[in-house]
């Protein structure tokens, strides 16, 4: 073979190194700015899942407390005194009491709402009574000691109105008390007290 026939034929060495190459290494996703959460809304809803465990179980004490009651009351025979009747009613008042709380708390804790805008905390109670509360009138957020129990809260007050949010109710408890923080403290640095 000549020269030129070898120049102009690729080697095996040059086509292992091409298959060997290394795939490039994907980047990570790029952060999110601080800033940038003050160009948008952000809206966390409440959730009602944990709140649905919780009654089912106090439904099923509830049955057992009036099947008992009823025990107490049918279980003597022809006559029944007045102490077994009181006895046997109190299950059955409590009962009656747990139900009547679990029905006041779905419609108190349902379908609630806390919208951030670069101007305002909006919380919706689900009522159709929304609360715009300027970041200029925030005063307080005032958390409990973060334990990581579903019973932390965070109390939220502008002076004339208050409202708590709950780990129980908002899945996304922590990130909303951090954004809450975060769009106040950017708000007031950018002059957004109108």
């Amino acid at each position: 073979m000549s020269e030129d026939t070898l120049k102009d034929t690729p080697s095996q060495s040059s086509d292992n190194t091409a298959e060997a190459q290394v795939p490039p290494v994907e980047s990570p996703p790029p952060v999110e700015n601080k800033d940038d959460i003050l160009d948008k809304k952000v809206v966390y809803k409440s959730s009602m899942q944990n709140f649905y465990t919780v009654s089912t179980i106090v439904t099923l004490l509830a049955i057992l407390l009036v099947r008992s009651g009823i025990k107490m009351m049918s279980g003597r025979g022809g006559i029944i005194e007045p102490d077994v009747i009181i006895l046997g009613t109190l299950p059955i008042l409590l009962a009656i009491i747990s139900l009547i709380v679990v029905v006041v708390s779905y419609y108190r804790f349902r379908g609630r709402t806390i919208t951030l805008t670069p101007v305002y905390l909006i919380y919706d109670d689900g009522r159709n009574k929304p609360v715009n509360m300027a970041w200029k009138d925030f005063q307080t957020a005032t958390e409990t000691k973060q334990t990581k129990s579903a019973f932390d809260y965070t109390i939220i007050s502008d002076g004339k109105v208050s409202f708590l949010i709950e780990r129980f109710f908002f899945p996304q408890y922590d990130k909303l008390c951090a954004d809450i923080k975060t769009v106040r403290r950017l708000a007031k640095k950018q002059g957004i007290f109108l």
